[in-house]
């Protein structure tokens, strides 16, 4: 009979930890057998949105048990949602600055919609996803050596009924991954990831759970939130899932991610067969949580459904819940038209309100030349099941500027983007500006930037990465930024930047360093750091050009 142990989080958060391992041989049990053996937990980043994600404080508990006991390398892993970046959504959470406390002691923050790819094949049809390489090699290929723990949150899902360990997985694929297949098989898909990839122990994050999940509108959360104040877990995974889906009011083996689990004997669905351990009564825990969303949208918006190939999986429900969310986060009321589906009737295609999103290839290979000769406005997103996309094309209906809607600085949020993009972000976002912009935009805005940034070593390896750009604009827009970042923030990690770009072989990034340079002879920078040994350098190279902007800006010299 499977198990899943049950404790109140109370007072004392790594005594309720302990609790849920105990029954299961206790926490030592899942050390690697090997020093050389890592340890990963993959926690809920789903989004930044209050209660969306792991609690950072269970987060943090559980490194420093598992740091009390063993020296083992310790990895947090996540790739957030769709239309988003999981080193902006760890960020705000408050996840990375957890983390980064325990750098020095062994515990790596993997991002890994940063991280370099590989195929895998997946389900008894072996189609093809892309997940990160970091998790083939250690959670597939030497998957004996290493532990793996999932952390999801308790919440429920409008796709899925629940999202706790089976769903938690779909993270390890990369945005375009995830949208295949996302329409009728999503459900049977994560179960073929559950194949794939098993954790040794899911340990859920149940302090409250979450109603119409998986990311509740920061500006309307409390009708969201119903407080439970436990955690969870076991090494059944499908156990804990099935539990999960109890208290949040489903009857036995109603979720379907959780029955086809079960049917495939990749753990035990069944409540009845499933022994609680632990002092707390189930029962007194079980509520009714909302999983739909509430289909609340902008009063002027026209929905059109086609009369078939309407998957609530895919492009239906996608639009809906990010229309919803979005409305429900900003309150703009648009006027505008979303269509969907195939089998159209003329009539319903008469008066639309534009613009006109005409979502999936379904729809636009149904109606897409018919409604081109008949109206000017029409937004097509002509993927499938691709969240981001569908975000980006309801973002620019309402006029939203991605990084103004973020909840902290835009300066902060776009540096973050710069740091993602630079180290190899693969995440479909919305809309957004090229590298040489956002440091444009950077520049003279420094001051903005969170000392924790500033700080960071990853930022000043950013910048270097950057400086070898093979973008001539990159590298002559970078030299502005890092002159402000030296002035203004006593930056001197800005010198080698600069230096280096004092040497590039393009004519136009020296000049651009030189004028950008022009503040340090009037700035506390000593007139004997090595930049301006630099200067009397070039001074001597007899180049024209050089010799001009040299003279002029730097006549002490």
């Amino acid at each position: 009979m499977s198990r899943v142990a049950i404790s109140k989080i109370g007072d004392n958060l790594k005594e309720a930890i302990l609790n849920c391992f105990e029954p299961f041989g206790t926490i030592r049990n899942f050390i690697p057998s090997s020093s050389e053996g890592k340890i990963f937990l993959k926690i809920n980043g789903v989004h930044y949105t209050p209660f969306s994600y792991t609690d950072p404080d269970l987060i943090n508990g559980l490194i420093e048990l598992f740091r009390n006991i063993c020296s083992n390398d310790i990895f947090i892993i996540e790739n957030c949602t769709s239309g988003n970046f999981t080193r902006l959504v760890l960020h705000i959470a408050g996840i990375t600055e957890v983390i980064k406390k325990w750098n020095s002691k062994g515990v790596h923050l993997i991002y890994m919609d940063e991280e370099p790819p590989c195929t895998v094949k997946l389900g008894k049809d072996q189609y093809e996803v892309e997940i990160p390489q970091i998790i083939h090699d250690e959670l597939i290929k030497n998957r004996l050596k290493n532990v793996y723990i999932s952390l999801p949150k308790l919440k429920a899902h409008w796709s899925t009924k629940i999202t706790l360990g089976i769903k938690l997985q779909l993270g390890f694929l990369y945005d375009q991954s995830k949208a295949i297949r996302h329409d009728i098989y999503h459900k049977q898909r994560l179960v073929d990831i559950l194949e794939l990839i098993y954790p040794d122990f899911c340990l859920v994050d149940g302090k409250v759970g979450v109603a119409r999940g998986p990311t509740p509108p920061a500006r309307i959360i409390d009708e969201y939130i119903h407080t439970y104040g436990i955690l969870f877990g076991g090494t059944d995974v499908v156990a804990v899932d099935a539990i999960g889906g109890k208290l949040l009011g489903f009857k036995n083996l109603e979720v379907e991610t959780t029955k086809i689990a079960h049917e495939r004997k990749l753990g035990c669905g069944d409540i009845n067969q499933i022994e609680i351990v632990g002092n707390e009564n189930l029962d007194a825990y079980i509520k009714q949580i909302p999983y739909l969303f509430k289909y609340e949208f902008p009063k002027e918006v026209k929905l059109v459904e086609g009369a078939d190939k309407i998957c609530f999986d895919g492009c239906q429900g996608l639009t809906l819940v990010a229309l919803e969310t979005l409305y429900l986060e900003l309150g703009i009321e648009k006027s505008f038209s979303i269509i969907y589906g195939a089998g159209f009737k003329k009539q319903d295609l008469e008066n639309l309100k534009e613009p006109i999103l005409l979502i999936g290839p379904c729809a636009v290979e149904d109606i897409g030349t018919y409604l081109r000769s008949k109206y000017q406005n029409i937004i097509e997103v002509n993927t499938c099941g691709t969240l981001g996309a569908y975000i980006d094309a309801i973002m620019e209906t309402f006029g939203v500027n991605p990084f103004a809607f973020v909840p902290i600085n835009p300066v902060e949020s776009m540096l973050l983007y710069l740091m993602a993009k630079t180290k190899g972000l693969k995440a479909l976002l919305p809309s957004i500006p090229s590298l040489d912009v956002i440091i444009q935009t950077i520049t003279g805005q420094t001051k903005q930037i969170p000392d924790s940034l500033i700080q960071d070593p990853e930022f000043i390896e950013v910048l270097e990465i950057l400086s070898m750009n093979d973008d001539v604009k990159i590298r002559s827009t970078l030299a502005p930024l890092v002159c402000e970042l030296l002035i203004k923030r006593n930056f001197h990690a800005s010198v080698k930047i600069l230096l280096r770009s004092l040497d590039d072989s393009s004519e136009k990034v020296v000049l651009a360093t030189l004028k950008a340079m022009r503040p340090l002879s009037e700035s506390s920078v000593s007139r004997s750091d090595p930049l301006f040994e630099k200067l009397k350098e070039l001074k001597l190279s007899k180049d024209p050009k050089l010799l001009r902007i040299i003279e002029k800006n730097f006549p002490f010299l």
